[in-house]
């Protein structure tokens, strides 16, 4: 807009607001607005430089710049954008890295961590885990603290599982294989089934019973220091060996002085006398693979050695079992 000129007005054309798209005086000159009251417009409102207020309320702001100012903070797109991923807003400089330790794997220059003291249920204050203590993570609910770990790499140093507050109530599955160097209780152990390292089962002198020549399987005593039995005659003599539950029996062997001699393994039952062959004639001395043969409710191993009499010694032996999966 053109000035008004003196003539026109006199000495007060600068008292005139103009406006034409621009906010001028009556001299074309821009002026500053102090209002006291509310602006309101039907369309935009813009400035080429800054709009500053108390408050500023609106349905909706856009900004065409990548950063929002907040005192002395500022909040970024990117920020924005970690914050709908569900990630934490951590600066460059306050990135972490944690060193391995353990089976621990070690985490370099990350900003996506946390520093939680609690994390409490959306609707239930009672279902809490607890971070206040370092190294010590709890989890505690209305029914007691059924869960707490703390090692701090010195005199705290466990996991505890079940309620310290309502004892014996806890009940805990483990669906997986459980590896333990010891396993104490003051309660009872039950499992369906019980696997340990030992994978050996002996076959001792005792356990031998002659056939049906009517003599028994004796101990060899002749000689001082030597532990062997042997049977009368030409008779055979037995072993019966029971299969621990869970484990199945897959090779035996039995020790002698007559390699000449062998045994034949034989899987028997409790509830007839009929035998299984599961192991084939074998040399006295010599491991005979089993088909593999796993415990059940009512069978057991037999183990039938041939002999010549008194000059063939019988030591004992073994049978190797293993864990059926």
């Amino acid at each position: 807009m053109g000035d008004l000129g003196s003539q026109k007005i006199g000495n007060n054309y600068q008292k005139l607001l103009q406006q034409d798209g621009t906010v001028q005086d009556g001299s074309g000159s821009a002026v500053s607005l102090n209002i006291s009251g509310n602006i309101t417009a039907s369309g935009d409102i813009s400035a080429s430089g800054n709009i500053s207020a108390s408050a500023i309320y609106a349905h909706t702001i856009y900004t065409s710049g990548s950063t929002l100012h907040v005192g002395s903070e500022t909040f970024k797109q990117s920020d924005l954008e970690l914050m709908k991923a569900g990630k934490p807003i951590v600066s460059e400089e306050n990135q972490k890295t944690i060193g391995a330790t353990g089976n621990a794997e070690a985490v370099s220059n990350s900003r996506n961590y946390i520093k939680p003291q609690l994390w409490v249920h959306e609707s239930d204050n009672e279902s809490a885990l607890i971070h206040n203590t370092a190294h010590k993570l709890s989890f505690r609910t209305a029914g007691g603290d059924p869960l707490d770990i703390y090692t701090d790499g010195s005199s705290n140093d466990y996991v505890k599982l079940g309620s310290s507050t309502n004892s014996g109530a806890t009940q805990i599955e483990l669906r997986g294989s459980v590896t333990a160097s010891n396993i104490a209780a003051s309660g009872y152990v039950s499992a369906s089934n019980f696997y340990t390292d030992n994978t050996r089962i002996k076959i001792l002198p005792r356990d031998f019973v002659p056939g049906n020549v009517g003599r028994p399987v004796m101990t060899n005593d002749d000689t001082f220091l030597t532990a062997s039995i042997f049977s009368y005659g030409s008779d055979n003599c037995y072993a019966h060996i029971d299969i621990p539950f869970g484990y199945s029996a897959i090779y035996a062997k039995i020790s002698g002085s007559d390699t000449a001699q062998n045994f034949v393994t034989y899987e028997a039952n409790i509830g007839h006398n009929r035998l299984t062959i599961v192991g084939s004639a074998t040399n006295i001395n010599t491991e005979c693979a089993l088909t593999t043969t796993p415990a059940n409710d009512d069978n057991y191993l037999v183990i039938g050695i041939t002999s010549d009499g008194a000059s063939d010694e019988i030591f004992g032996g073994y049978v190797t079992i293993q864990p059926t999966r």
